[in-house]
């Protein structure tokens, strides 16, 4: 269960990215869900030979809104630095594959849960909280939605589900394997991956 909603909430993640700029931040994660949530109930993409067209449609919906490289910077944090631009353009694209691939079949498993958004809190005019709780089963699993104005538009840069960081989790796995090696190492894990 908690993989499934992990595997929502990423793909909610990335494919809020770039909604309308006049959107608030409760709107744009409403769009959001609604917009995935459309692809899963489709009966038509649940039969099992269609398995591909709707991994390719969710995939489609996360990339027309993703900020692959930001996501990639705030993930990295300080890290970031340590790459070259190359290596910085190689991590963005390899980590984008990670996250779908990881978590693209998961989503598929989804079974009519609820998302309910609960509240939003602004820090200021470019710092937002969108509280939301997925309700699946009669068991309800908090999932806050950190999100930054760029200036043209509301964008998602961080989900905590039950209180855990999706940013801070991966951003630690990437620390350790920079702390202990290089980027290269780095991104060669990553291609490892990416080619299983």
């Amino acid at each position: 269960m908690r993989k499934i909603v992990c595997a929502l909430v990423v793909f909610l993640l990335i494919g809020m990215a770039g909604i309308a700029s006049a959107a608030e931040p409760t709107q744009v994660i409403r769009s959001a869900v609604d917009e995935i949530l459309v692809i899963l109930r489709d009966p038509k993409l649940k039969a099992p030979d269609r398995a591909d067209e709707q991994r390719q449609r969710i995939a489609a919906v996360a990339e027309k809104f993703m900020d692959k490289k930001r996501f990639a910077q705030i993930t990295l944090g300080r890290d970031w630095r340590k790459l070259d631009p190359k290596q910085q353009e190689e991590f963005t694209e390899l980590y984008a594959d990670l996250v779908e691939k990881t978590y693209i079949d998961r989503i598929r498993e989804y079974t009519d849960e609820k998302v309910l958004i609960t509240g939003e809190t602004k820090a200021n005019d470019n710092k937002a909280e969108v509280s939301t709780v997925v309700v699946s089963k009669g068991k309800e699993i908090p999932v806050v939605y950190r999100m930054y104005n760029d200036g043209s538009r509301w964008r998602t840069y961080d989900v905590l589900v039950e209180g855990v960081s999706f940013v801070m989790n991966y951003r630690s796995q990437f620390n350790d394997i920079l702390a202990k090696g290089s980027p290269e190492s780095l991104l060669r894990q990553l291609r490892q991956k990416a080619s299983s």
